[in-house]
Parts: C-alpha cells; sequence; structure tokens
C-alpha cells in the first residue's frame, strides 16, 4: 500500500516536471482520506502556487501551519504571495495591507525556524520597500551572520545603504557580492547606478549593460546585431526605447547625434511620445506596434551615452530639443486664459509599478502650502494614477485640472509651454519639462534616482531644471514649505516684469 510519504514525494516530482493537475490531484487524494495533514496542505499550496491560483494557496499554507504551527515553510510561502501582490498593488492602501501580511509571515516563519535566512532577506525586502530602511539593514545584517556568502543579502544590504545616501557602504556591498558571484547580474546593476549617483559616468555606463541579464528587464523583441558604434554608411541603425517615458524623453537627444554619423536611423518609441517627438525633428520616429523598415544593427536607447563616453562634462546639453506644435501651444494658451495669475503646472504621482514608486511619489496634498499663495494658480497636468486625489481636495483649494484633455506627450508639452513653472515629483513629467526648457522644480526623496546625481540643486541634464531633495527621509512637508517659501519670492519679482500674450513662445 502507497503510504501518504510516498505520495508527497510523487507530486514533488509531478511539480518538478510540471503535471500540475496529477500533483493537485494526489494532495487531495491525501486529504480526502486525512484532512488534518499539515503537509499535504502545504504541498497543495504550493500546486496552486504554481498554477497562479493564488488566493486558493493561502489558504492550503494557512491550513497547514494552523495544523503545524513549527511548519515554516508555509508560512514563507504565503508570504511571498502576500509580499508579490503588495508589489503589484496601484492603490497604497492594498499595497500597505498585502505588506503587513507579508511582514507577519515572514516573522511567523522566523519564530518557527530562528535560522531561516531566506525569510530575514525578504523579510528585509518587505522592510526596504516600506520605507523601513533600519529594520531592513537588521535583517540582512543577521543573514550574513548566519550565512556570510549569501550573495543576494549582501547585494541587498547594499541597497538598503544607498536609500539611506551612504554611497560609498552601498558600493563596498556590491564590491564584495562581486568578489563572491562574479556573474552576479543584480550586484552589477548595482553598482553601475550608485557610480552613476556619483557622476562615475565612464564606470557606470559600461557596468549598467548588465541591466539585460536582470530579472527586472525584459530582452527586447528584437534579434538584430547589437551596434557598437562604428561607421553606419549604407547601414540601418535601430534605436529601440526601454524602460519608462521619462527614460525616452531624456535620452531622445542623442538620436539626432547618432544620425549625424551618417547612414540611417529608425527610433521606435512608445506611442504616447511619438507625436511629440516627430514634431521635435528626431530623426526616424516610429511608434511602438508599427510595422519597422528593414534594419541592419540596433542599439537600446539608453546605451547610447555609454556609445558617446558621456561624461557630466558632455552631457548633450543642446535645450531645447522638444518642441510642441505652435497651433496646439496656441489653443492651449486660449484654454487657460489670458489672466495674470502665475500659473504652475503640478504632477505628483509616477507610474506604481516602477520599483521605488514609494520614495519618488507623493500625495496632491502636499501642494497645499503652495495653493494658498497670492496670485498662484495650480494646474494639474497628472494623468491615470494619483488623478482620482483631485476629488479629495475639491473645495479645499483651487486647483485647475486639465488632464482629461491630455490625450499623449504633445498635449501635455503644449499645456506646460502656457505655465510659467512647472512643479513635480521625479516623473516623465520632469524629463519634459526639463526637455522643453521650461523652469522646472523636481521635488525629490532623500536618496534620487541615479540620473539626478546627489548633493547638488541642478540638472547637469537640463538647465532649467531645479531640485529640492528631502533633508529628512520621507518627509515632504519641509521641501514644499521650502519651495513656497522661495515661490512666494519668484512671484513677487514676476510681478515686477510685464505679462506677455504668449508666455512661452513655441
Amino acid at each position: 500500500m502507497t503510504t501518504n510519504s510516498a505520495i508527497l514525494t510523487a507530486v514533488a516530482s509531478h511539480r518538478q516536471a510540471g503535471n500540475l493537475n496529477e500533483a493537485e490531484r494526489l494532495c487531495r487524494a491525501i486529504l480526502a482520506g486525512d484532512a488534518l495533514h499539515a503537509g499535504a496542505h502545504y504541498q497543495l499550496g504550493c500546486v496552486l502556487k504554481d498554477q497562479r491560483r493564488f488566493a486558493e494557496a493561502l489558504t492550503s499554507f494557512h491550513q497547514a501551519a494552523s495544523i503545524e504551527p513549527g511548519l515554516a515553510e508555509a508560512y514563507f510561502e504565503a508570504a511571498t504571495i502576500y509580499h508579490g501582490a503588495a508589489r503589484a498593488r496601484v492603490d497604497p492602501l492594498a499595497r500597505r495591507r498585502d505588506s503587513d501580511a507579508a511582514e507577519a509571515a515572514y516573522r511567523a516563519a522566523i519564530a518557527a525556524r530562528p535560522d531561516y535566512v531566506e525569510a530575514y532577506n525578504n523579510l528585509g525586502a518587505v522592510y526596504r520597500s516600506a520605507g523601513k530602511l533600519a529594520e531592513a539593514i537588521q535583517c540582512y545584517q543577521r543573514v550574513l551572520a548566519l550565512r556570510p556568502d549569501f550573495v543576494e543579502t549582501r547585494s541587498n544590504l547594499g541597497i538598503a545603504y544607498r536609500m539611506q545616501g551612504r554611497l560609498a557602504e552601498a558600493l563596498a556591498c556590491y564590491d564584495d557580492t562581486l568578489r563572491l558571484s562574479p556573474d552576479y547580474a543584480q550586484a552589477h546593476l548595482n553598482r553601475a547606478l550608485a557610480w552613476l549617483s556619483m557622476g562615475r559616468f565612464a564606470e557606470g555606463w559600461a557596468e549598467y549593460e548588465w541591466r539585460w541579464k536582470c530579472a527586472d528587464f525584459q530582452p527586447p523583441p528584437h534579434t538584430l546585431p547589437i551596434w557598437d558604434g562604428g561607421p553606419l554608411v549604407d547601414r540601418t541603425l535601430l534605436i529601440h526605447a526601454e524602460q519608462g517615458f521619462g527614460d525616452t524623453l531624456q535620452f531622445v537627444r542623442y538620436v539626432p547625434l547618432v544620425a549625424a554619423r551618417g547612414g540611417r536611423v529608425v527610433c521606435e518609441v512608445q506611442l504616447p511620445l511619438a507625436s511629440l517627438l516627430k514634431q521635435s525633428g528626431i530623426p526616424g520616429v516610429v511608434a511602438q506596434g508599427e510595422a519597422l523598415p528593414p534594419c541592419d544593427v540596433r542599439i537600446p536607447l539608453l546605451s547610447l551615452p555609454r556609445i558617446f563616453g558621456t561624461t557630466c562634462e558632455t552631457i548633450p546639453r543642446d535645450v531645447p530639443y522638444l518642441t510642441a506644435d505652435p497651433g496646439r501651444v496656441d489653443q492651449w494658451r486660449q484654454a487657460l486664459g489670458d489672466e495674470d495669475a502665475f500659473r504652475v503646472a503640478i504632477a505628483w504621482q509616477g507610474r506604481p509599478s516602477y520599483r521605488d514608486d514609494r520614495c519618488r511619489s507623493f500625495h496632491l496634498t502636499e501642494f497645499e502650502p503652495l495653493s494658498t499663495l497670492p496670485g498662484v494658480r495650480l494646474v494639474s497636468v497628472q494623468k491615470d494614477q494619483g488623478a482620482q486625489q483631485i476629488a479629495q481636495v475639491a473645495g479645499r483649494w483651487p486647483l485647475v485640472d486639465v488632464s482629461p484633455r491630455l490625450h499623449d506627450f504633445h498635449d501635455t508639452a503644449a499645456a506646460i509651454r502656457n505655465v510659467d513653472l512647472v512643479i513635480t515629483c521625479d516623473s516623465a513629467v520632469a524629463h519634459l519639462a526639463g526637455a522643453l526648457g521650461v523652469p522646472t522644480w523636481v521635488a525629490l526623496p532623500f536618496a534620487a534616482d541615479w540620473r539626478w546625481l546627489s548633493d547638488r540643486d541642478d540638472s547637469p541634464w537640463y538647465p532649467s531644471v531645479r531640485l529640492f531633495r528631502q533633508a529628512t527621509m520621507d518627509d515632504w512637508s519641509e521641501v514644499f514649505h521650502r519651495m513656497a517659501q522661495e515661490l512666494a519670492a519668484l512671484v513677487a519679482s514676476s510681478r515686477e516684469q510685464p505679462k506677455s500674450s504668449a508666455r512661452r513662445p513655441a
């Protein structure tokens, strides 16, 4: 007679072979005869998780843990589901709920097995995502005390140090990780971002090529050979956008420089950017999803700084390099009116799926100190996620919402050409305004993204941009009160200058 232990061994074999239906059948057969078999509940949870039936898997893991409280793996697997759900959440409250559930489950796994290094490592990631960096560092240090060669944790410790602004210590972690595991791609990428943050571009651009071996980066659907920067005579180069809208807006400045080298250029970009980039004269613009002409070689857009050997001193600064259609600009001038108020376009939310969005985005209510300044009119250009917050301030302070009329980035560009200032989080709006040469203030977290460098309030990428960094981690209030003081002085100064009918000619 086949024992339950033998059946569970068969379940593991079926899971490994991908025979998930049979694995599920065997688990349920055990439970039909013994409803309190913790191992069968646990294995069924694993099978359901493999099938992406996460709610059912959670039920099985919780059932296994209730029967056998010392079954650390059941808590761990449940925690991974909660943690994955938290990372995928858009709504902050739902994200917090799942994050708290993941934290509790990982802590239960550790209570059941005090040397559970994988649980400590993942708990550190939960803390890091929640901004609890001191707790994350404690978790990572505990892992390394138990297993000094755990390379993932050593790299994660570096990330936590970077988020605290401790770049030298972060780099030491990445270097140690790569001594232990020279091909660990995530540590290479983390080191690249640290070097770029420090302005060490020569090292950073080369190391940044490791991004394509990291899980967060999907390989592009193009199989052409990679361009090495050599002559392009009689060849067509495909330059393809990668990552977010802001990345494309920042680095599309290189496309005309490539075209000037000879050959033909095709520039594949996200559809919402295509109209604006074509209007701006960017060569060879094709929207993603459209048919591409025959090409000979390709290059990802963010690899171009490496090809050009860009340093802080040689960043292409021909700004503005984007321009909106004059007709659209005039339409927005008429739509916004000719009143004498000092117009400030605002945005507060980046793409929620971005790994550090919790740090860079903030709530609309942070703008309240600016909204009460005499003579200031706030104009929302926030699209999609975050726009629902406008209803929460309705009636409390004035805000003009033009977002329903913004159908693509060309519309947004035309609108902000008619304002006096843009104030935004680190999002695509910051790069759009900077590329247009519009005066822009960017509110940055304590440890900002690499492209804003560190310890400076200007940007070598955008002459019209001014940076307002958090003085203390997670404290946006101080940033906006500082902005309010600066804006009051700017408005007072502007009143001494005559207003033109077209604030910012296209």
